[in-house]
């Protein structure tokens, strides 16, 4: 409530999916392939920053913020596939008993084949991954497989310019404008979209872009957005 008092509120839609000792036989194999450990690796480097940027996907880094995320945190380890050559697919994971994919890139089955190999190397009893629920690539494979997703918040969320979140995503058919109380500060946001109007205050105003419940008011097929940012990103 101390964040919902500053505009900000839980929001967000993710997929977690569990693993054991059983399930974790249902993954597909990774093709075959150079595999890297080494964070400080230029090579490794190179592959979790050019994979991350291709899937456009959780927050914009370069590549020297690549490298504090991966070589900062001693907790966080990281295995990168190359095919050819080529950078094909990463994770970063942490290790308890269980495997905890941080974050991942790059190829969706040889992502998962990696789980196997990871787990399979260091005995593990199971694994667990977050994913974005619209997320193309492990979340079809996965379903696909049987594995069932828990769903997850995205975490504490605060809009500040609206008009340019849907105008990246793609949308330019609602009309957004900010709303004042008598006082001149930010009472909310008022919503057009086909001749239809809504006003939100701004907590509710989080949950129509970016759920998972919907406030109601104003029904547009685009909304709730997709987001992920994921455990690698939290600095």
């Amino acid at each position: 409530d101390y964040y919902r008092k500053w505009g900000w509120e839980d929001a967000g839609v993710m997929y977690q999916f569990d693993m054991n000792r059983t399930t974790l036989r249902y993954l597909p194999h990774a093709p075959s392939g150079e595999l890297l450990n080494d964070p400080t690796d230029d090579r490794v480097l190179d592959a979790v920053y050019s994979l991350h940027e291709a899937e456009r996907r959780g927050i914009v880094r370069d590549r020297t913020l690549t490298a504090l995320m991966i070589t900062d945190r001693p907790e966080y380890r990281v295995k990168a596939l190359f095919v050819d050559g080529q950078p094909h697919a990463y994770v970063v994971y942490s290790m308890g008993s269980r495997l905890d994919i941080k974050d991942y890139g790059g190829d969706p089955v040889s992502v998962l084949g990696l789980i196997r190999v990871i787990c399979g190397e260091f005995g593990l009893s199971g694994a667990q991954i977050l994913a974005p629920a619209e997320d193309g690539g492990i979340v079809p494979h996965l379903r696909n497989a049987g594995f069932q997703a828990r769903i997850r918040g995205e975490g504490m969320i605060a809009v500040l310019n609206p008009e340019n979140i849907v105008k990246q995503y793609g949308i330019d058919d609602l009309t957004i404008e900010r709303s004042h109380a008598a006082d001149g500060d930010l009472d909310g946001w008022c919503v057009t979209y086909v001749g239809q109007s809504h006003t939100y205050r701004p907590l509710d105003f989080v949950k129509l872009l970016f759920g998972p419940e919907r406030p109601g008011g104003i029904d547009h097929p685009k909304l709730p957005l997709p987001i992920h940012y994921g455990a690698l990103d939290h600095m």
